[in-house]
């Protein structure tokens, strides 16, 4: 393709407008063959509405979009999402022949028979006759460069004025006419595709009009592209170009492999890809290139085509799908004609000094020109279908060394030579060939070795010391020493002498399939247990826990620039590599770990596996070439393809508890809603499974969360706030989007949690203690004056005998002559004092007493004033549901819910505050406790008819035996297992273990321990005190665990916290064995 100029200014006027993506420099490359290129195929069988595309563009969020008779589709990679009738209701024709996306990012589909269909984010508005078209079968949508939309139908060429569609400024030649396609040039100029009139060129007043008397192909026209400074016009005689004032005719004749061009697509290198009915062409300057008949997409119709900003190419097909051809990091060579039932499967690769390479196969011998990128059998003069080739060897005199499974086979242009057991070979089965330093070729058979000199032929088995006679790998050290792989053991051959090496000493296992000499001299075993180094003597090892892709390691190859390449079969990866250095320093020491980059299908392989046994490669020029189950797979270790773009990352859908909300701005949760689901995807066709997400939610997450194959995230039970939900994404080669697509949300609080709740909630807690301390008070007044006025009476009855006895003493002094008279009755008098001073003593203690008594009338007080607060919170919720029954305001019945959860809480609370009051008050009541019964008691009453939803094991040792007040023993195991029950897992069953036994000092100890949420290490101190509550995220009151403690120090026990592991809570409690 001419006309450079052009180019530039297509590229720029493209950027400058439509703020379309150039595409990646990443295009498919030229020099392989169609078949070469990578593949992928999608069907309604992997989630397409239908299997005929029509049409496909990629919009500038990433996104590819198609059109078919299914509808209107999105695809992101992995997942496809289709506009339909049957989940739009604004769609009720689900054909559709075309899709254009605007410079605000519209994307608008055209239909047949329901008119234009424009989807603007999460809106859809569908434009038809009662909008001005003049029928509702539309063929194309364009926008000019001054952003008008053109619509092409086939009543004329209308366009778009405020939401009307109008044909007034159509050109004449334009107006009633049936008309196929239409797009804009870079120079302004509209482009317009009819039946059979050729095509129209006009901006304004200047019209021109092109048809076969002026160059094109044919006057049918199928679409027109304006692309690259030039116009392609495809029809149904083939494909015209206008560029640089001419015409460039493509048919038949020039190449196409059909005249029925629908679609076509130019890449930044000036490769035109050309869709044809029956056909796919590729053309370079003169060069036509097909696929070839043995692939899937020849022959097929291709519809429509689109090269993303990735350098894929994306095909669709009339009933056959969509493809999508890409280009990976390796190159495969194989023959087109395998199948996974009879696969191509290479055993060797040898380097001829012409630069062509010998592909030893299974069932022969090709020649590869990788720069003609040719692949020819080579006759070897030899039938080869009786058997099947192993390996193939080149040694220094030119001949080459076929092993089979029957023989041995040595070539050199003329006659071949086979040899076997009735020719020297110590077994016929031959694995391997090798050559030595001295020019001897050595043979590894599944039986041992037989080593071929000028003069004789040697064989070496178990019996003269090999460890196995099973060969899987010969080669020499630079100090002329034989290494040889078996299946047990490895074996090194020096002075006439084996000397064998097993796991025992050092090795990673003892298989060895092949041993390597590095640049350094250093020895490296490949086996099926991992790779083992030698050197100074000593054997070490790395394995797939230090960061090896797989244990199972063919081959090492290493290359020019610092990397070993391992081949191997696990997890279809035929590949692997990992930089030497880091080996070494992991060997040494120095690091904990290495770091594997795998190769797969996604990088291009078509292998899912190397040949074990085979013979891979480094060329001269450095390119490294594998033998797999599929072909050769080459790779260029110092130009590997790398996908530099930042992969687009965008939010797909917000699910607030599994209902969709629109995710255009700030998104507001009401209280309440308890599931918060964010979808996401990363918009890179190359290897889309394997992208990898970091994601952190802002107010929530301390640090980023990394996922590979999840995109999607679920939040549960977020305190009410601001949010802010960031995710990142790398491609397969580590490239980052380092900003992102960002989601912000705010959760409005509860009733409970607000501002005003929290005021309320402080009043009434304020009262409730003015109104406690207020009777306390006043009962101490009251007591304090009663026991003042006893006191008052006793001093006044005291008083009045004191003047009494002075009255007498007066009379005694005045009659002290009759006082010997009197002696018996004053002694009566002064005994009968004593007994008041008695009586008023008992009195004085009965008053003691009942100040004691006032201080449990305070108890008492709290426990009625507990008791007769729940009787109004019955009476509100009574009146809660009365209220219920007699409203239908869904609003009200919201309030009223609200008061009914509020009202619940406060019973709970109370009643568990009446617990507590109990448990100081009640006198105890020592006898034996059977505790299996009890437990079994106790999880009646909390699971009455769920016994099996909780997994509970009792183990009570022999003789343990416990007296003790039952019922508070058995107020504790309450509150211990509904903790265990209310802080479970999601999803998951409860599991307690119970274990009692009998310790020293006549005590007995009791450990409830949980498998559930554990408790944080930050709040054990604070678990025991009252009202707190360790798990915001489930209701509970803050007296459960308080109220245990209390229960405990009742029965003069204690309890701890034995260990606070996650998932795991265990509490011990220490009692008197008879309390």
């Amino acid at each position: 393709m001419k006309g450079f100029l052009y180019k530039l200014i297509a590229i720029f006027l493209i950027i400058f407008f439509s703020g379309s993506a150039i595409h990646a420099q990443n295009e498919l490359n030229v020099d392989k063959n169609l078949d070469q290129y990578n593949y992928d195929h999608w069907t309604s069988e992997q989630g397409l509405p239908v299997n005929s595309i029509i049409h496909i563009i990629q919009a500038r969020t990433g996104y590819i979009w198609f059109v078919s008779y299914g509808g209107i589709t999105r695809f992101n990679g992995i997942d496809f999402y289709t506009y339909s009738s049957f989940n739009t209701p604004a769609i009720q024709n689900n054909s559709y022949t075309h899709i254009y996306e605007d410079r605000s990012g519209i994307i608008w589909a055209s239909s047949s028979g329901a008119g234009v269909t424009a989807i603007d984010g999460e809106k859809i508005k569908i434009y038809d006759m009662e909008d001005g078209l003049p029928g509702n079968f539309v063929q194309e949508v364009v926008a000019d460069l001054e952003g008008t939309l053109w619509v092409a139908t086939d009543n004329g060429l209308y366009y778009k004025e405020g939401e009307r569609f109008l044909n007034e400024d159509t050109p004449g030649e334009l107006k009633d006419v049936n008309l196929t396609s239409i797009d804009c040039s870079q120079d302004g100029y509209l482009w317009v595709g009819t039946v059979d009139k050729g095509v129209y060129r006009f901006k304004g007043n200047d019209i021109q009009r092109y048809d076969m008397s002026t160059g094109l192909t044919s006057n049918h026209i199928n679409y027109v592209k304006c692309e690259m400074g030039a116009v392609f016009i495809g029809t149904d005689g083939g494909m015209s170009v206008v560029e640089g004032g001419g015409i460039r005719r493509m048919t038949t004749e020039e190449g196409l492999l059909n005249n029925y061009v629908t679609s076509s697509e130019i890449d930044n290198n000036d490769i035109l890809w050309v869709g044809t009915y029956k056909g796919f062409t590729r053309v370079d300057d003169d060069r036509y290139s097909y696929f070839s008949k043995v692939h899937p997409l020849f022959g097929q119709d291709v519809t429509s085509m689109v090269m993303d900003n990735e350098g894929n190419l994306w095909l669709g097909t009339y009933r056959q799908g969509l493809y999508k051809l890409w280009d990976g990091k390796f190159t495969n060579y194989s023959d087109l004609r395998a199948t996974d039932q009879k696969p191509y499967v290479v055993h060797a690769i040898v380097e001829r000094s012409t630069g062509e390479y010998l592909v030893v196969h299974q069932e022969g011998v090709s020649i590869l020109n990788a720069e003609k990128n040719t692949l020819q059998p080579l006759n070897l003069g030899y039938d080869f279908s009786s058997t099947n080739l192993k390996s193939g060897f080149l040694d220094s005199r030119g001949n080459l060394w076929i092993s089979t499974l029957n023989f041995l086979l040595k070539y050199n242009g003329g006659e071949p030579v086979i040899y076997n057991t009735g020719k020297g070979l110590i077994h016929d089965n031959v694995r391997l060939v090798f050559e030595d330093s001295k020019e001897n070729i050595w043979v590894g058979t599944t039986d041992g070795i037989t080593v071929i000199n000028k003069n004789e032929q040697i064989s070496y088995s178990v019996e003269n010391g090999l460890s196995h006679e099973y060969i899987m790998s010969i080669d020499e050290d630079s100090d002329g020493n034989i290494w040889i792989g078996t299946r047990n053991g490895l074996n090194v051959f020096k002075d006439g002498k084996f000397t064998s090496f097993y796991a025992r000493d050092g090795l990673a296992g003892d298989f060895v399939f092949r041993t390597v000499e590095d640049s350094d001299g250093v020895r490296w075993i490949c086996g099926n247990a991992g790779l083992t180094r030698y050197k100074n003597g000593e054997f070490k090892k790395v394995l797939a826990t230090n960061g090896l892709t797989s244990n199972t390691i063919f081959q090492l190859i290493e290359d020019d620039f610092g990397y070993y390449w391992f081949t191997t079969n696990q997890k279809g990866i035929s590949v692997f590599k990992v930089r030497k250095s880091e080996l070494n320093d992991f060997l040494e020491g120095r690091i904990d770990r290495v770091t594997s980059v795998a190769y797969s299908q996604e990088d291009g392989l078509k292998a899912t596996a190397a040949t074990s046994s085979a013979q891979s490669l480094k060329a001269k020029d450095g390119t490294l070439w594998f033998a797999t189950n599929r072909g050769v797979e080459m790779i260029d270790p110092g130009n590997i393809k790398l996908n530099a773009r930042k992969p687009p990352v965008a939010i797909e859908k917000v699910l607030i508890d599994n209902k969709p909300v629109t995710a255009d701005s700030l998104i507001t949760i009401p209280a309440g809603k308890h599931r918060i689901t964010i979808k996401f995807a990363a918009l890179s066709y190359i290897a889309p499974h394997s992208i990898t997400y970091k994601y952190k939610l802002s107010g929530f997450d301390d640090d980023w969360q990394e996922s590979q194959d999840k995109k999607e995230i679920s939040y549960t039970n977020l305190p009410y706030g601001n949010y802010s939900f960031q995710v990142l994404a790398a491609n397969r080669d580590g490239i980052w989007n380092d900003e992102g697509a960002v989601l912000s949300f705010y959760i409005k609080p509860a009733f409970y949690e607000t501002n005003a709740f929290a005021v309320m909630a402080i009043l009434i807690v304020v009262s409730l203690i003015w109104l406690v301390y207020y009777l306390r008070i006043r009962s101490l007044k009251n007591a304090q004056q009663e026991l003042a006025r006893i006191v008052a009476v006793r001093t006044s009855e005291i008083t009045h005998q004191k003047e009494e006895i002075e009255a007498q003493k007066e009379a005694i002094e005045a009659q002290q002559r009759q006082i010997e008279d009197k002696n018996k009755e004053l002694q009566k008098i002064n005994l009968r004092l004593e007994d008041i001073v008695e009586e008023r003593t008992d009195q004085l203690k009965k008053a003691y007493k009942e100040l004691l008594e006032v201080n449990k009338e305070l108890d008492t007080f709290i426990y009625r004033s507990v008791h007769d607060v729940r009787g109004p919170i019955a009476r509100l919720q009574g009146l809660s549901h009365l209220i219920s029954l007699e409203t239908a305001d869904q609003k009200i019945l919201e309030l009223v819910n609200l008061l009914n959860v509020t009202a619940e809480e406060m019973n709970d609370v109370f009643y568990r505050l009446l617990n507590i009051v109990r448990l100081k008050a009640s006198e105890l009541n020592i006898n034996e406790v059977n505790v299996g019964k009890l437990i079994d008691r106790v999880l009646d009453r909390l699971l009455p008819n769920a016994r099996n939803e909780v997994q509970v094991s009792i183990d009570i040792e022999e003789g343990c035996q416990l007296f003790s007040d039952k019922e508070t023993v058995e107020n504790i195991f309450y509150q211990l297992l509904d903790n265990a029950i209310k802080f479970k897992k999601e999803n998951e069953v409860p599991r307690i273990e119970i274990r009692c036994r009998k310790m020293k000092g006549q005590t007995v100890s009791i450990q409830v321990t949980d498998y559930g949420l554990g408790i944080p290490k930050d709040i054990t101190t604070k678990i025991f005190d009252m009202f707190f509550v360790g798990h915001d995220e489930i209701s509970g009151s803050g007296l459960g665990l308080y109220t245990v403690k209390t229960a405990v120090k009742v029965l003069n026990g204690k309890i701890h916290l034995v260990n606070d592991e996650e998932g795991k809570t265990t509490f011990e409690i220490i009692l008197p064995a008879n309390a």
